[in-house]
């Protein structure tokens, strides 16, 4: 209401793409209690009008922003893109917003706890394989180490998947606005993304995951550039891939959308920048049960790569269920 009171255009537009990436906000919200709901068997019977709700304002939006668009013409449009933020303005502006929110980890999350797989490759909590705290882990198996670019977070249906990736991502955003205030600290930025959300996750996920977030053609052009320079590194995390449709289940992410083109396209003398992008992606285990070689699917392949060097880049980790 307040945006479609704005008389000036300009204002007016950037306020939609606000309410935009709220409303994926709470839409994301809204799936993580209903898999928590069903994981301990309670049934959250009045998501059924918030999610109708929810739809209401996505249609409301539609229409709103495409009126704008229309009368977004002429002088107003060039204006328009000579005073907004630049793209990666827009990101770190959405990164300290969320930063401003209560703080989830230490006030309603329960610490997550997983496992790797043992010397049998069963992801199974025995003596020899104990059970990990998934934040350290995604550190020691991603983040910290140059070499692994895929990062597979399995589980049963309602296990946390999603509640914990929304907790990785505001622990990476704390972390890495910390790095970027640093003297010449590069800059990464995490792309959190439901893979449901996507009309064309197979060849269109980069292009997909920024007009989400409000950015223009211009501005998407603009960030990849600084990718290819090693100004910015991204970290993809990737939600509900078994909500993909079946068609395209089991299709490899990283190699239809050649993610590897999102990185430097220059030798980098400190080698920070080469070590992106990387991938953290959710799946249900139910699902992953039905392809004996369900690995292939989220191996970094790159073009002219073979599946055996590419398994050098891929991890997998799988979340305990809470009734575990």
């Amino acid at each position: 209401e307040v945006a479609a009171e704005r008389v000036d255009m300009v204002h007016k537009a950037e306020l939609y793409n606000e309410c935009r990436q709220e409303h994926a906000e709470l839409t994301q919200m809204s799936h993580n209690i209903k898999d928590l709901g069903g994981a301990l068997d309670m049934p959250a019977a009045f998501l059924g009008s918030v999610d109708g709700e929810l739809d209401d304002v996505s249609a409301s939006l539609d229409r709103l922003q495409e009126e704008a668009g229309w009368k977004l013409g002429g002088p107003e449009l060039v204006q328009l893109m000579k005073d907004s933020d630049t793209g990666l303005k827009q990101l770190q502006a959405q990164r300290r917003r969320r930063l401003c929110s209560e703080n989830l980890r230490y006030n309603v999350y329960v610490p997550a706890v997983g496992v790797g797989p043992g010397d049998d490759g069963k992801f199974e909590t025995k003596y020899d394989n104990p059970p990990v705290d998934l934040l350290c882990a995604v550190n020691a198996n991603l983040l910290e180490r140059s070499d692994i670019r895929v990062l597979l977070l399995s589980g049963p249906a309602g296990s946390g998947k999603s509640t914990f990736l929304m907790e990785l991502a505001k622990e990476l955003d704390m972390e890495y606005a910390r790095q970027s205030e640093s003297a010449g600290g590069m800059e990464v930025l995490v792309l959190s993304v439901s893979l449901s959300s996507l009309q064309n996750p197979l060849t269109n996920l980069f292009y997909e995951a920024l007009t989400q977030k409000g950015l223009r053609d211009t501005e998407i052009d603009e960030l990849r550039n600084l990718v290819h320079a090693g100004n910015v590194g991204l970290i993809f995390l990737l939600d509900d891939y078994e909500k993909m449709p079946k068609l395209i289940q089991f299709k490899n992410l990283y190699k239809s959308n050649r993610l590897e083109q999102y990185r430097p396209q220059q030798p980098i003398p400190s080698g920070a920048a080469a070590a992106y992008p990387k991938v953290i992606i959710t799946a249900r285990t139910e699902m992953l049960s039905r392809d004996e070689y369900y690995y292939r699917a989220f191996l970094p392949i790159e073009e002219g790569s073979s599946e055996h060097h590419a398994s050098r880049g891929f991890k997998e980790l799988r979340i305990t269920a809470f009734n575990e």
